[in-house]
């Protein structure tokens, strides 16, 4: 009697498990944070994806507590500010390329390029801490402006 209950409270757990280790990926838990284009192109999937929860992981703790703000007062902000960086993404879904840089806040980082059109180069920006990367802004910017930061390496094109 008790045999085939417990068999389906078996499959329903291991369904349950499997589904929380598949949300876990989703949400930036297995983002390796030492691979800039690792993390870049999370916060791509994240931004096609509206999956603003994910975005939030990968900011750094003192940014993250912001975003947190906002998203709780008004998500729709939140909706705004990222619905833009979709839009000009577009279909790429893989940055081409790093550069560096020293983000807004100080800290030295990465220029992740995303697309060029025309004259202007859409990228992420990335501050690094310790040996960790984290989103920190996304902007477009002359291509010219673009070029004049340090190589570090091709991506992919």
């Amino acid at each position: 009697m008790f045999g085939g209950q417990c068999r389906y409270i078996s499959i329903i757990c291991f369904l349950l498990i499997g589904i929380h280790g598949f949300t876990s990926i989703l949400s930036g838990a297995e983002i390796d944070r030492k691979n800039p284009v690792a993390v870049a192109n999370a916060f791509l999937e994240a931004v096609h994806n509206n999956d603003y929860n994910t975005i939030i992981t990968l900011m750094s703790s003192e940014q993250r507590k912001e975003y947190e703000t906002i998203m709780k007062r008004s998500p729709e902000d939140i909706e705004k500010i990222f619905s833009k960086d979709k839009k000009k993404a577009g279909k790429v879904k893989q940055v081409t390329e790093l550069r560096k840089i020293t983000t807004f806040s100080g800290k030295p980082g990465i220029a992740a390029k995303v697309k060029k059109k025309g004259r202007e180069t859409f990228v992420i920006i990335l501050s690094q801490e310790g040996d960790e990367y984290f989103y920190e802004n996304s902007l477009t910017v002359t291509s010219k402006l673009y070029k004049q930061l340090a190589f570090i390496q091709k991506v992919s094109e």
